[in-house]
């Protein structure tokens, strides 16, 4: 039995085995990488499926007749347990074009031909969910190992002869008298199902175990939904296309269907009523896989860290929360566990579930806001924390509700002097240094938020003299030039249960340019979680890019063609229209962008409260171009393409009724199909380099931005001006501004105003 070692920073338990006689049969599971949102979230979560499989086989009615282990994060790299194996079971993504390419057994020829070299001696095989996706050059192969695959392409390209849906309805049980069939009734799910497959010509090898009569099927095979495949030679084959949420577990009906599949495919014999096994929980999972030998409970443990970060009425601005929320949102969930919410509303602390939050990040100072907080909210706050939740209190967060706040002093709340052990006194001797760069020097290695951690320079305000006498041991310190005196600057302790950690840093967005800030700040959630630490590497301090970005002058800069327009100083807000929501609608323009570290918000329709609001926007830290739809499934679409690098790009979204595509520079970057949820919708207004809101902007320019109606074919980039025509519902090309206004030279003359 091998124990779990730790391999680029994911955890790859290699065999996992279970006590049992001689010659069980070896059920191998291997989970490939979480490409769909964060961990937990209930959506492809392969490495619990895998995890639960195995906890669930080990405490079954047939945990004498098979053992199981599980691979994760993908192929693993020691393929010796592979070679044993009686069955393999693949949970992972599939090959989709060119938007995912995970499909673990079909990466190369080399693991094509190792797969079949399990499959000539007999081993079974079996797919699930996402993993039945299969290019058509491996059709002859996939057909043979397990009868069926998700046919995603005609003539070498993305064009389905297979189908998605989500439904709620009835699935049927066929060939009752199939092992895997034994003991399943029928069900009705909430699935993703994939139909309309490919299945092998010869049907005697291929049975349907399950069949859902509500899809919209080519023919009777077009509704199956889970099969089995009796090799001409030797082995056996098992695909299901159900696993997409992961509450189905909760099923009895889905865990015996897999079950009953895994031992059948490994040649052990399934009990008469089907496998038996219940449930298990994550922390059931966590304990269960700890107490193998070698294994530690943190090693296994990637439940999901929830964090609700507080942002928001920072009325002076020299605290721009707009900014620093993103950012620390953005560098938070680098760590794959971690799951932000935000809120502006700091009495959420009353409505919101609390107990559903494992953090909370105070990114809020109640500044010039003489309302107290509320009972109730206080209430909830000291609850939270008295009962082992987490807090972070980043920079002026320990000011808060202090009499010495302008206008605060009825908003007192001496508790809170407890929570955060040093506050800021206005009307005592606290201050900081001018704001500008300076050296922060760990002082204490010994504490995982800071260990292995070196000195580091960072642009921020160094607090000094913040006052309170309950003891703290400082992690870090930071020599001031006003009090000639080496100041704390971060440290943690408990408030009843609750672990808690305050740093002063975090002035600006600019704190977060450097590497060390971010990772201490990822490092004390999961600390204050009190969960295992894991240290990331390799991601450089942001303000390190070189980037040529021309000084800030006139808001009419050279553009692509002729002037452009600096967002840097604020961006443009035109009237809403109806028909910035329609569709099929196409929205072009040219961008250039100056820095990856915060959000940039090129074009945005409407408040991002309406569900018909639509962005185009780059993510911080990778300056990935992405669309963002609250009203839209799924709602967010990436490209994978860094266009935050000082060039001009141009840049085109086309949005039809179920389906968005994104170009950078004419070549096709995203291709979604979506379902759109038009609910409450509004004509707040069409911001050109910022949010409607105006709660972030952009930093770069914008040139040439259209929006027309209907679908325009994009090609390789224009090398003249946009024109208008027929199509043309906005056309803002910045050539110049007209009484802070900006012209739209479309028919509907909508003129863009100047907001900062």
């Amino acid at each position: 039995m091998m124990a779990a070692s730790l391999l680029g920073g994911a955890w790859e338990q290699a065999a996992f085995a279970a006590d049992a006689p001689a010659d069980p049969r070896r059920i191998v599971v291997i989970a490939g990488k979480k490409s769909h949102g964060p961990v937990g979230n209930g959506i492809h979560d392969y490495g619990w499926s895998a995890k639960l499989l195995k906890v669930m086989l080990d405490n079954s009615n047939v945990r004498d007749r098979v053992t199981a282990e599980f691979h994760l994060d993908g192929w693993p790299e020691d393929q010796s347990s592979l070679e044993k194996a009686d069955t393999i079971l693949v949970i992972s993504d599939g090959r989709d074009g060119d938007l995912f390419e995970e499909t673990p057994f079909l990466e190369n020829e080399a693991r094509v031909k190792f797969v079949q070299q399990q499959i000539d001696r007999g081993c079974g095989f079996a797919t699930f969910h996402f993993s039945t996706f299969a290019p058509d050059k491996y059709a002859t192969q996939v057909l043979d190992w397990i009868g069926g695959y998700f046919d995603w392409e005609t003539e070498g390209k993305r064009q389905w002869y297979s189908a998605i849906t989500t439904l709620d309805t009835e699935v049927e049980v066929q060939a009752a008298e199939h092992p895997v069939a034994r003991g399943l009734t029928p069900v009705k799910l909430r699935e993703e199902f994939y139909y309309n497959l490919r299945f092998a010509s010869d049907t005697q090898g291929v049975k349907p175990i399950w069949r859902v009569p509500a899809l919209n099927g080519r023919d009777p095979d077009g509704r199956v939904v889970a099969w089995v495949r009796e090799r001409a030679k030797k082995g056996r084959g098992f695909g299901t296309t159900c696993g997409h949420f992961y509450d189905n577990w909760r099923r009895a009906e889905f865990r015996k269907l897999i079950l009953n599949a895994m031992v059948w495919t490994a040649g052990a014999e399934v009990p008469e009523g089907g496998v038996e096994a219940r449930y298990y929980n994550h922390d059931e999972i966590t304990a269960a896989l700890a107490g193998i030998s070698g294994v530690t409970r943190a090693d296994v443990d990637d439940r999901p860290i929830r964090v609700l970060m507080f942002a928001g009425n920072d009325a002076h601005k020299w605290h721009n929360w707009e900014k620093t929320t993103p950012a620390i949102k953005s560098l938070l969930e680098r760590d794959k566990r971690i799951q932000v919410d935000v809120t502006n509303d700091i009495e959420d602390l009353a409505r919101k579930p609390l107990q559903d939050y494992h953090v909370i990040v105070q990114n809020y100072v109640n500044w010039h806001d003489p309302t107290a907080l509320s009972a109730e909210s206080r209430s909830a706050f000291v609850r939270f924390l008295e009962n082992g939740g987490g807090l972070i209190l980043p920079h002026f967060a320990n000011g808060a509700y202090h009499f010495s706040l302008p206008m605060a002093e009825a908003a007192e709340w001496p508790e809170y002097r407890k929570i955060t052990r040093r506050m800021w006194n206005h009307k005592g001797k606290s201050g900081h240094d001018a704001f500008g760069r300076f050296r922060v020097t760990p002082t204490e290695l010994a504490h995982p938020i800071t260990a292995g951690l070196k000195p580091f320079d960072v642009t921020d305000e160094l607090y000094f003299r913040q006052e309170g006498e309950e003891p703290i041991e400082p992690l870090i310190a930071a020599h001031s030039k006003v009090t000639d005196a080496d100041e704390p600057l971060a440290w943690t302790y408990t408030y009843g249960k609750g672990r808690i950690f305050q740093t002063l840093l975090g002035h600006s967005e600019q704190t977060y340019n450097t590497f060390e800030p971010r990772e201490m700040l990822r490092r004390a959630v999961a600390w204050s979680a009190g969960r295992k630490i894991i240290p990331l590497a390799g991601e450089p301090d942001l303000a390190v890019e070189k980037i040529d970005v021309p000084p800030l002058g006139d808001l009419l800069r050279d553009g692509k063609f002729g002037n452009g327009f600096d967002t840097r100083k604020g961006g443009a807000i035109a009237k809403g229209k109806a028909d910035y929501r329609a569709n099929p609608l196409t929205v072009e323009c040219w961008a250039r962008l100056f820095q990856k570290q915060t959000y940039n918000i090129l074009v945005a329709s409407e408040l991002k409260s309406s569900s018909t609001h639509w962005e185009l926007f780059t993510q911080p830290t990778s300056g990935q171009l992405t669309l963002f739809s609250p009203g839209m499934v799924p709602d967010h679409v990436a490209t994978g393409v860094d266009i935050a690098d000082g060039q001009w790009h141009y840049l085109a979204y086309v949005r039809e009724p179920d389906r968005v595509r994104l170009f950078v520079d004419g070549k096709l970057v995203a291709d979604q199909k979506v379902k759109f949820d038009p609910r409450a919708s509004s004509d707040d207004g069409l911001g050109l380099g910022t949010l409607v809101g105006r709660e972030i902007g952009c930093v770069g320019c914008l040139d040439e931005v259209r929006i027309s109606k209907g679908v325009r074919a994009i090609g390789k980039s224009p090398t003249e001006p946009f024109a208008a025509d027929d199509q043309t519902l906005g056309l803002w090309r910045f050539e110049r501004i007209d009484n802070s206004r900006l012209r739209d030279e479309s028919s509907l003359k909508n003129e863009a105003k100047l907001v900062e």
